[in-house]
Protein backbone atom coordinates (compact mmCIF):
# COMPACT_ATOMS: atom_id res chain seq x y z
CA UNK A 1 0.00 0.00 0.00
CA UNK A 2 2.36 2.77 0.51
CA UNK A 3 4.29 1.73 -2.41
CA UNK A 4 1.54 2.46 -4.44
CA UNK A 5 1.19 5.71 -2.14
CA UNK A 6 4.60 6.80 -3.07
CA UNK A 7 4.87 6.38 -6.51
CA UNK A 8 1.72 9.16 -6.65
CA UNK A 9 4.51 11.63 -7.17
CA UNK A 10 2.20 14.98 -6.52
CA UNK A 11 0.07 16.44 -3.49
CA UNK A 12 -2.21 17.29 -6.59
CA UNK A 13 -4.71 15.39 -9.23
CA UNK A 14 -2.36 16.75 -12.39
CA UNK A 15 -2.23 14.67 -15.58
CA UNK A 16 1.53 14.33 -14.71
CA UNK A 17 0.62 12.51 -11.74
CA UNK A 18 -1.94 10.28 -13.74
CA UNK A 19 0.27 9.53 -16.06
CA UNK A 20 3.18 8.04 -13.42
CA UNK A 21 0.64 6.32 -12.04
CA UNK A 22 -0.74 4.42 -14.92
CA UNK A 23 3.08 3.75 -16.13
CA UNK A 24 3.59 2.45 -12.36
CA UNK A 25 0.58 0.17 -12.59
CA UNK A 26 1.51 -1.20 -16.18
CA UNK A 27 5.02 -1.99 -14.72
CA UNK A 28 3.08 -4.44 -11.73
CA UNK A 29 0.14 -6.24 -13.12
CA UNK A 30 1.29 -8.49 -16.03
CA UNK A 31 3.67 -9.82 -13.80
CA UNK A 32 1.18 -10.51 -11.36
CA UNK A 33 -1.13 -12.44 -13.62
CA UNK A 34 1.77 -13.92 -15.26
CA UNK A 35 3.01 -15.53 -11.88
CA UNK A 36 -1.05 -16.38 -11.43
CA UNK A 37 -1.22 -18.39 -14.79
CA UNK A 38 2.21 -20.40 -13.62
CA UNK A 39 0.50 -21.51 -10.47
CA UNK A 40 -2.70 -22.29 -11.96
CA UNK A 41 -0.64 -24.30 -15.00
CA UNK A 42 1.26 -26.07 -11.90
CA UNK A 43 -1.95 -28.08 -10.64
CA UNK A 44 -2.65 -31.64 -11.86
CA UNK A 45 -3.65 -31.27 -15.32
CA UNK A 46 -7.07 -33.29 -14.40
CA UNK A 47 -8.02 -30.59 -12.02
CA UNK A 48 -7.11 -27.42 -14.86
CA UNK A 49 -9.29 -29.78 -16.81
CA UNK A 50 -12.88 -28.48 -14.99
CA UNK A 51 -14.32 -26.33 -16.29
CA UNK A 52 -15.02 -24.15 -13.53
CA UNK A 53 -11.14 -24.02 -13.20
CA UNK A 54 -10.10 -23.79 -16.82
CA UNK A 55 -12.74 -20.88 -16.77
CA UNK A 56 -10.64 -18.48 -14.30
CA UNK A 57 -7.11 -19.97 -16.12
CA UNK A 58 -8.98 -18.54 -19.42
CA UNK A 59 -9.70 -15.43 -17.98
CA UNK A 60 -6.01 -15.26 -16.69
CA UNK A 61 -4.58 -15.39 -20.10
CA UNK A 62 -7.31 -13.17 -21.83
CA UNK A 63 -6.60 -10.26 -18.97
CA UNK A 64 -2.74 -10.74 -19.47
CA UNK A 65 -2.95 -10.60 -23.12
CA UNK A 66 -4.99 -6.99 -23.18
CA UNK A 67 -1.63 -5.97 -21.03
CA UNK A 68 0.79 -7.43 -23.00
CA UNK A 69 0.46 -5.00 -25.99
CA UNK A 70 0.92 -1.68 -23.87
CA UNK A 71 4.17 -3.16 -22.47
CA UNK A 72 5.98 -2.34 -25.70
CA UNK A 73 4.68 1.54 -25.80
CA UNK A 74 4.57 4.09 -23.03
CA UNK A 75 1.78 6.06 -21.70
CA UNK A 76 2.52 9.55 -22.91
CA UNK A 77 -1.03 11.13 -22.95
CA UNK A 78 -4.40 11.50 -22.20
CA UNK A 79 -5.73 8.93 -24.33
CA UNK A 80 -3.71 6.36 -24.04
CA UNK A 81 -4.29 6.50 -20.05
CA UNK A 82 -8.12 6.68 -20.65
CA UNK A 83 -7.77 3.49 -22.73
CA UNK A 84 -5.49 2.28 -20.21
CA UNK A 85 -8.05 2.83 -17.25
CA UNK A 86 -10.98 1.46 -19.67
CA UNK A 87 -8.32 -2.13 -19.74
CA UNK A 88 -8.61 -1.87 -16.06
CA UNK A 89 -12.13 -1.45 -15.73
CA UNK A 90 -12.70 -4.70 -17.74
CA UNK A 91 -9.87 -6.14 -16.47
CA UNK A 92 -11.56 -6.08 -12.29
CA UNK A 93 -14.86 -7.02 -13.85
CA UNK A 94 -13.47 -10.11 -15.14
CA UNK A 95 -12.24 -11.62 -11.97
CA UNK A 96 -14.61 -10.34 -10.01
CA UNK A 97 -16.06 -14.15 -9.21
CA UNK A 98 -12.45 -15.68 -8.83
CA UNK A 99 -12.68 -17.44 -5.42
CA UNK A 100 -15.95 -18.85 -5.37
CA UNK A 101 -15.55 -20.41 -8.97
CA UNK A 102 -12.43 -21.45 -8.12
CA UNK A 103 -13.65 -22.84 -4.85
CA UNK A 104 -16.46 -24.94 -6.61
CA UNK A 105 -13.60 -26.47 -9.39
CA UNK A 106 -11.70 -27.52 -6.48
CA UNK A 107 -14.62 -29.31 -5.00
CA UNK A 108 -15.82 -31.19 -8.14
CA UNK A 109 -12.07 -32.36 -8.39
CA UNK A 110 -11.67 -33.35 -4.84
CA UNK A 111 -10.88 -36.64 -5.92
CA UNK A 112 -7.67 -35.50 -7.73
CA UNK A 113 -6.12 -33.02 -5.31
CA UNK A 114 -5.94 -33.25 -1.50
CA UNK A 115 -7.14 -30.77 0.85
CA UNK A 116 -4.04 -29.07 2.37
CA UNK A 117 -2.72 -28.45 -1.35
CA UNK A 118 -6.27 -26.77 -2.48
CA UNK A 119 -6.18 -24.71 0.74
CA UNK A 120 -2.36 -23.97 -0.01
CA UNK A 121 -3.49 -22.49 -3.24
CA UNK A 122 -6.29 -20.48 -2.51
CA UNK A 123 -4.79 -19.08 0.29
CA UNK A 124 -2.19 -17.96 -1.83
CA UNK A 125 -4.20 -17.31 -4.87
CA UNK A 126 -6.35 -14.92 -2.43
CA UNK A 127 -3.55 -13.07 -1.26
CA UNK A 128 -2.26 -12.39 -4.61
CA UNK A 129 -5.71 -11.48 -6.01
CA UNK A 130 -6.26 -8.98 -3.24
CA UNK A 131 -2.80 -7.49 -4.48
CA UNK A 132 -3.46 -7.27 -8.05
CA UNK A 133 -7.30 -5.87 -7.51
CA UNK A 134 -5.54 -2.97 -5.10
CA UNK A 135 -3.45 -2.25 -7.53
CA UNK A 136 -6.02 -1.90 -10.23
CA UNK A 137 -8.50 -0.04 -8.44
CA UNK A 138 -6.44 2.35 -6.83
CA UNK A 139 -5.36 3.53 -10.16
CA UNK A 140 -9.03 3.51 -11.66
CA UNK A 141 -9.47 5.59 -8.33
CA UNK A 142 -7.07 8.09 -9.05
CA UNK A 143 -7.89 8.30 -12.50
CA UNK A 144 -11.91 9.75 -11.86
CA UNK A 145 -10.46 11.78 -9.43
CA UNK A 146 -8.03 13.63 -11.28
CA UNK A 147 -8.52 17.16 -13.04
CA UNK A 148 -9.02 16.09 -16.59
CA UNK A 149 -11.44 13.11 -15.31
CA UNK A 150 -12.55 14.41 -12.52
CA UNK A 151 -16.32 12.44 -11.89
CA UNK A 152 -16.50 10.22 -8.96
CA UNK A 153 -19.50 8.92 -9.57
CA UNK A 154 -18.38 7.78 -13.09
CA UNK A 155 -16.25 5.17 -11.83
CA UNK A 156 -16.93 1.45 -11.71
CA UNK A 157 -15.01 0.59 -9.04
CA UNK A 158 -15.23 2.38 -5.31
CA UNK A 159 -14.22 5.96 -5.64
CA UNK A 160 -14.51 8.00 -2.63
CA UNK A 161 -14.70 11.81 -3.09
CA UNK A 162 -13.31 13.35 0.25
CA UNK A 163 -10.03 14.88 0.70
CA UNK A 164 -8.65 12.11 3.17
CA UNK A 165 -8.40 9.52 0.45
CA UNK A 166 -5.66 8.68 -1.94
CA UNK A 167 -7.19 6.67 -5.01
CA UNK A 168 -8.70 4.11 -2.32
CA UNK A 169 -6.49 4.75 0.34
CA UNK A 170 -7.76 6.91 3.22
CA UNK A 171 -4.99 8.49 4.60
CA UNK A 172 -7.13 9.40 7.91
CA UNK A 173 -9.11 6.27 8.86
CA UNK A 174 -10.56 6.15 12.24
CA UNK A 175 -10.89 2.58 13.17
CA UNK A 176 -13.43 3.47 15.99
CA UNK A 177 -15.64 4.58 13.25
CA UNK A 178 -15.03 1.56 11.14
CA UNK A 179 -15.59 -0.76 14.22
CA UNK A 180 -18.88 1.24 15.16
CA UNK A 181 -20.34 0.39 11.77
CA UNK A 182 -19.31 -3.20 11.65
CA UNK A 183 -20.33 -3.46 15.05
CA UNK A 184 -24.15 -2.74 14.71
CA UNK A 185 -24.15 -4.90 10.95
CA UNK A 186 -22.89 -8.25 13.54
CA UNK A 187 -25.27 -7.37 16.06
CA UNK A 188 -28.56 -7.15 13.49
CA UNK A 189 -27.33 -10.33 12.60
CA UNK A 190 -26.96 -12.12 15.79
CA UNK A 191 -30.12 -10.34 17.04
CA UNK A 192 -31.78 -11.69 13.92
CA UNK A 193 -30.67 -15.36 14.52
CA UNK A 194 -30.41 -15.53 18.43
CA UNK A 195 -33.00 -12.89 19.55
CA UNK A 196 -30.08 -11.31 21.57
CA UNK A 197 -27.94 -8.22 20.61
CA UNK A 198 -24.39 -8.28 22.09
CA UNK A 199 -22.91 -5.10 23.41
CA UNK A 200 -19.57 -3.71 23.09
CA UNK A 201 -17.22 -1.21 24.44
CA UNK A 202 -14.01 1.01 22.46
CA UNK A 203 -11.39 1.84 24.67
CA UNK A 204 -7.92 3.07 24.17
CA UNK A 205 -7.46 5.14 21.42
CA UNK A 206 -10.67 6.12 19.83
CA UNK A 207 -9.85 8.85 18.00
CA UNK A 208 -6.47 7.32 16.60
CA UNK A 209 -6.22 7.80 12.65
CA UNK A 210 -3.89 5.92 10.22
CA UNK A 211 -3.51 5.70 6.69
CA UNK A 212 -5.43 1.76 5.08
CA UNK A 213 -7.97 0.40 2.76
CA UNK A 214 -11.14 0.89 4.42
CA UNK A 215 -13.26 -1.94 3.06
CA UNK A 216 -10.08 -4.13 3.52
CA UNK A 217 -10.90 -3.30 7.17
CA UNK A 218 -14.32 -3.65 7.31
CA UNK A 219 -13.77 -7.07 6.27
CA UNK A 220 -11.53 -8.02 8.89
CA UNK A 221 -13.38 -6.21 11.86
CA UNK A 222 -16.24 -7.85 11.02
CA UNK A 223 -15.13 -11.34 10.59
CA UNK A 224 -13.84 -10.96 14.21
CA UNK A 225 -16.84 -9.30 15.97
CA UNK A 226 -18.87 -12.35 14.49
CA UNK A 227 -16.62 -14.83 15.96
CA UNK A 228 -17.27 -12.47 19.27
CA UNK A 229 -20.34 -12.41 19.03
CA UNK A 230 -21.64 -15.84 18.40
CA UNK A 231 -19.06 -16.75 21.21
CA UNK A 232 -20.65 -14.80 23.38
CA UNK A 233 -24.00 -15.24 22.46
CA UNK A 234 -23.64 -18.88 22.47
CA UNK A 235 -21.60 -18.86 25.87
CA UNK A 236 -24.65 -17.36 27.20
CA UNK A 237 -22.16 -14.24 28.67
CA UNK A 238 -24.10 -11.65 26.46
CA UNK A 239 -24.38 -9.73 29.47
CA UNK A 240 -20.66 -8.83 29.44
CA UNK A 241 -19.65 -6.55 26.14
CA UNK A 242 -17.44 -7.46 23.80
CA UNK A 243 -14.08 -4.91 24.51
CA UNK A 244 -12.31 -3.64 21.28
CA UNK A 245 -8.83 -2.14 22.23
CA UNK A 246 -7.10 0.69 19.96
CA UNK A 247 -4.00 1.04 20.46
CA UNK A 248 -1.73 3.45 18.84
CA UNK A 249 1.47 2.08 18.13
CA UNK A 250 4.66 4.66 18.79
CA UNK A 251 7.01 5.96 15.58
CA UNK A 252 10.31 4.50 14.94
CA UNK A 253 12.87 6.37 16.53
CA UNK A 254 15.61 8.40 14.44
CA UNK A 255 18.49 6.89 13.88
CA UNK A 256 21.21 8.03 16.33
CA UNK A 257 23.29 10.88 15.59
CA UNK A 258 27.59 11.20 16.71
CA UNK A 259 25.95 13.21 19.81
CA UNK A 260 23.06 11.37 21.01
CA UNK A 261 20.13 13.35 22.57
CA UNK A 262 17.11 12.06 24.24
CA UNK A 263 14.90 11.15 21.61
CA UNK A 264 12.15 13.01 20.70
CA UNK A 265 8.66 11.80 19.83
CA UNK A 266 7.52 12.81 16.32
CA UNK A 267 3.96 13.82 16.41
CA UNK A 268 1.76 11.72 14.90
CA UNK A 269 0.45 12.92 11.18
CA UNK A 270 -2.11 15.92 11.50
CA UNK A 271 -5.88 15.02 9.93
CA UNK A 272 -5.46 16.24 6.48
CA UNK A 273 -6.73 19.67 5.53
CA UNK A 274 -9.96 20.01 3.82
CA UNK A 275 -9.69 20.05 0.38
CA UNK A 276 -9.61 17.78 -2.60
CA UNK A 277 -6.26 16.62 -2.98
CA UNK A 278 -4.89 17.78 0.50
CA UNK A 279 -2.99 15.31 2.57
CA UNK A 280 -0.28 14.31 4.66
CA UNK A 281 2.35 12.53 2.86
CA UNK A 282 3.83 11.39 6.37
CA UNK A 283 0.44 9.30 6.90
CA UNK A 284 2.43 6.48 5.18
CA UNK A 285 6.06 7.37 5.85
CA UNK A 286 8.14 4.65 7.56
CA UNK A 287 8.24 6.46 10.59
CA UNK A 288 4.24 6.72 10.87
CA UNK A 289 2.71 5.61 13.77
CA UNK A 290 0.96 1.61 13.28
CA UNK A 291 -2.41 0.71 15.08
CA UNK A 292 -2.95 -2.55 17.15
CA UNK A 293 -6.72 -3.24 17.40
CA UNK A 294 -7.84 -6.54 20.16
CA UNK A 295 -10.79 -7.73 20.30
CA UNK A 296 -11.50 -9.51 23.60
CA UNK A 297 -14.92 -11.56 24.15
CA UNK A 298 -15.98 -14.02 27.60
CA UNK A 299 -17.06 -16.53 25.57
CA UNK A 300 -14.13 -18.57 25.62
CA UNK A 301 -13.11 -17.31 21.90
CA UNK A 302 -10.55 -15.08 21.39
CA UNK A 303 -9.70 -12.93 18.52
Amino acid sequence: MKMLFHNWPSSLYTPEALLASARFTLSLLPIRLAHRIQALRNLPYIVVSNPNISRIYNNYQHSLSTLLPWQGRTISNLEDEIRFTEVLAELVQTHTDTIPILARGFLECRKYISPAEVTRFLDEHLRARIGTRLVAEQHIALHFSSTPHFDPAASPTPCPEHPNYIGVIDTALRPASTIESCGGFVADICELNYGVRPEWIIDGEPDTTFAFVPMHLEYIITELLKNAFRATVENAMNREPVVITIAAEPPTPLSPTPNPRPPARRPRPPFPRESRGAFDRDALDDNAPGVTIRIRDRGGDQA
